[in-house]
């Protein structure tokens, strides 16, 4: 018989630990000293994304839409193929070269952001293949 968590009313001891994981991986991620971004399907529909990741994009909206969708400037640019092929083969991608960005919902001070990136491929462990990917945008 597992005894309830008192932080977690209601759930048993196995469902707080999960819930309390889940709470400090999310405060992990939310604090992280870079921009990090968990990309879902192969749309790459944005489903975590952190302040500095947000702000990196001029704080528009990005969670639950597709990063092609929420970011439409980079559509001409190396860094959707790069992202579908990690998707694809489960590979890490070191963005070769620089990716700009030009806000293009607003004018922006800071001119046009240039970044590299790392993507990595998030598996489902039961089934080996690739759910989601990875991204964390480098200046």
């Amino acid at each position: 018989m597992s005894i309830p968590d008192p932080s977690f009313p209601g759930l048993s001891q196995p469902a707080a630990d999960a819930a309390a994981h889940r709470q400090r991986l999310h405060a992990l991620v939310q604090d992280a000293p870079a921009c990090l971004a968990s990309l879902s399907g192969p749309s790459h529909v944005v489903t975590v994304s952190n302040p500095l990741f947000r702000q990196l994009f001029g704080e528009r909206t990005l969670a639950g839409l597709a990063l092609r969708d929420a970011l439409p400037e980079l559509r001409d640019q190396s860094f959707f193929a790069l992202l579908d092929r990690v998707y694809a083969t489960g590979t890490i991608c070191h963005g070769p070269g620089e990716v700009v960005f030009r806000d293009a919902t607003r004018p922006d001070p800071r001119g046009p952001v240039h970044f590299t990136f790392i993507a990595q491929s998030l598996r489902d462990t039961r089934t080996g293949k690739s759910r989601a990917c990875c991204c964390l945008p480098t200046t």
